[in-house]
């Protein structure tokens, strides 16, 4: 009868799977040693990601790539600046030139479009240019309807920035309550990881005392090595429910 005849079933498979695996671990390493990858080309044969130093190629065409969407940002915001800038202008030569009745017709269109501060510039302009004209009293009735127009909705924008204010406290709070939660529950995974290596040097003592020719207490110290596994794992998931 073999002398491994004594090695419970449940410990000979894992020490059989830890054999297995640290084969395989030798075997990756060559090949990535010999793809010039070293630790590196380990990782990537066992992950599949790519962890190899770039070319100098490479660089240079990622370099390329970062300068071309820089370029193209940087060409999005003149172009945004200039459609501002022009809308300025002829925004100015419209209260300047235009007669009251334009001017009435356009703060029209622009109350409709909810700019109001554009829609009151253009009733001054007519107040301001134009006080004898017909125009003149309607427009200064109608400012007073777009002024309060206007206070509502910076109202309701002050509204909507102390709503997303509060909301990002709320999120900072349950953040930093995640975060105190996740490292409590590691802390806890880390002394239970160390119970557990204690356990596996047991576990060592345990092997010798095998190949002695000794197996007493063997089942109990197995046992012992599966609960405490088992009871990091589920801290473990209870840690990523706090991730």
């Amino acid at each position: 009868m073999s002398r491994f005849a004594f090695i419970p079933l449940a410990f000979r498979i894992p020490f059989r799977h830890a054999l297995c695996s640290a084969m395989m671990v030798g075997l990756l390493c060559a090949v990535g040693t010999a793809r010039g990858e070293g630790l590196g080309g380990l990782f990537g044969a066992m992950t599949g990601v790519d962890t190899r130093t770039p070319t100098p190629e490479e660089q240079a065409e990622q370099q390329r790539i970062n300068e071309e969407f820089a370029a193209q940002a940087r060409a999005a915001a003149q172009e945004k600046e200039q459609r501002e800038a022009q809308a300025r202008a002829a925004h100015e030569r419209i209260l300047a030139n235009d007669p009251p009745e334009k001017l009435y017709s356009y703060a029209s269109r622009q109350e409709q479009a909810r700019n109001y501060g554009g829609a009151l510039d253009a009733l001054r302009a007519i107040v301001e240019r134009f006080p004898k004209s017909e125009f003149s009293p309607m427009a200064v009735q109608r400012m007073g309807v777009i002024q309060g127009k206007l206070d509502q909705a910076e109202f309701q924008q002050q509204q909507a920035v102390a709503q997303e204010e509060d909301r990002s406290r709320q999120d900072q709070r349950f953040a930093d309550y995640k975060r105190q939660q996740y490292d409590m529950c590691m802390s806890r995974y880390q002394s239970c990881t160390d119970q557990l290596d204690d356990l596996s040097g047991l576990a060592v003592d345990f092997a010798k005392d095998l190949f002695s020719g000794s197996n007493s207490n063997t089942l109990r110290r197995n046992q012992d090595i599966q609960n405490q596994q088992a009871q990091c794992e589920a801290i473990e998931r209870e840690c990523e429910a706090y991730r």
